[in-house]
């Protein structure tokens, strides 16, 4: 069945989309092994090997965000210096990969964080490219569904890297090195393919003022509707990431469990769930209410928020992970395709540009307030709290789940 689907959609694809899904492939199986460390890998070795401090650990968690705020000047002054979308989303990747050398040779916990910082600055700066460039590549009636098909090879090749890597590391954690370095290589890997990812011949033209992208909040008030409501969602996601981690190795919450164990129920299981809704989320997002879809993911990221730390068991713990797996099944397609709901097709990079500095804003904040959170409260006082917010934007959203999206005379930047 699954041969007869693609051999269906290959033959109803464009001739562009023909040449950038197998390219995509590559790049998704390369990103999803790499992904890993600023999934797990980066903090269980800042927290196990470097025992950094809570402000090192921030930083870590958010360095990631950070790139999504350098990603809107990178989006627009970039085409200024480097004109095709191909390469401006190859090169992030050769930063990506001296990041990861330097925090695989690192002695002290300053040079990993160092390290750990270039990757994540690096790593999202080619977003806003890559969805213009998917927006170009492939037709809007089976974007989602083509898209899904490199995020379901991601998630597969993250889970056989974590799966590797949590070994590795219950082995000895100084194992961290060469696996460090293993994933530098492909990082440049990754950027290659990117660069051999066909482009459309409409480029994006550069512009002075990156802030001038938020002409696209006038233009589209839904699209500013919609980015409020994510800001939500998101900050209560990302305050809590890190302490999905902490909940699991510090003694003070009794569990105190193994590095591979963490990576089995934080990584593993969350990539498995994730794969397995990943088709159904896809086709749902080219034939349905987008802002229905929205909906669900929020219910199912509700559930995991306040039911994972009141789990005392591996089987509940591995429980709520799936919901989350659930949720951000959704996320994988709805995050770097929801845009295109939206945007004209000439100012897709310029929207997601907007989407994923916004990312970056709360992603930067959001880990250091979930520490001092956690720090005044307990976490499961924390846990209700991000899950408020998360209710709350499914109650915003559900007042406009019926109205259209697009602007009706949008205008440039």
């Amino acid at each position: 069945m699954p041969v007869k689907y693609m051999k269906n959609t290959w033959g109803e694809m464009s001739g562009m989309g023909r040449r950038m899904l197998p390219w995509d492939v590559v790049r998704g199986a390369l990103a999803g092994a790499v992904g890993t460390i600023q999934v797990t890998f980066a903090l269980i070795i800042a927290i196990k090997y470097f025992h950094a401090s809570d402000r090192a650990k921030s930083i870590i968690s958010g360095c990631y965000s950070g790139g999504m705020l350098l990603s809107l000047p990178y989006a627009a002054w970039a085409p200024r210096f480097i004109p095709r979308k191909n390469l401006r989303g190859a090169l992030p990747a050769v930063g990506c990969a001296l990041g990861l050398v330097i925090a695989a040779n690192a002695t002290s916990t300053e040079a990993y964080t160092v390290g750990i910082v270039i990757f994540g600055l690096c790593a999202p700066l080619p977003l806003p490219t890559l969805t213009s460039m998917y927006a170009d590549g492939y037709q809007s009636h089976m974007r989602g569904q083509l898209f899904g098909v490199s995020v379901i090879v991601s998630v597969l090749s993250g889970l056989l890297a974590q799966f590797l890597g949590g070994k590795i590391l219950d082995v000895d954690l100084l194992y961290f090195r060469p696996f460090f370095l293993a994933l530098a290589g492909f990082s440049l890997l990754m950027g290659f393919a990117i660069g051999r990812m066909p482009c459309g011949d409409g480029e994006d033209a550069p512009a002075p003022n990156p802030l001038r992208s938020f002409s696209a909040l006038r233009e589209n008030p839904m699209f500013g509707y919609m980015l409020f409501t994510w800001f939500l969602f998101g900050a209560a996601n990302l305050g809590l990431q890190p302490q999905r981690i902490e909940y699991l190795i510090q003694p003070q919450y009794g569990l105190e469990l193994s590095p591979n164990m963490v990576v089995l129920i934080t990584g593993v299981t969350l990539e498995t769930s994730r794969a397995c809704v990943i088709p159904i989320w896809a086709r749902l997002f080219d034939r349905f209410n987008f802002i229905w879809l929205r909906i669900w993911m929020c219910v199912f990221m509700a559930a995991h928020i306040l039911m994972y730390y009141y789990c005392t068991s591996i089987f509940m713990l591995v429980l709520s992970m799936a919901f989350l797996g659930l949720a951000f099944g959704g996320g994988s397609i709805a995050w770097n395709l929801w845009v295109t709901k939206f945007a004209p097709p000439e100012h897709t990079a310029r929207y997601m540009s907007i989407h994923t500095f916004l990312t970056g804003v709360r992603g930067v904040f959001s880990p250091a307030i979930g520490y001092a959170a956690v720090h005044y409260m307990s976490i499961q006082a924390t846990a209700w709290v991000s899950g408020a917010m998360v209710i709350l934007s499914i109650f915003m959203l559900l007042r406009i789940r019926n109205r259209p999206t697009m602007a009706v005379t949008p205008q440039a930047g």
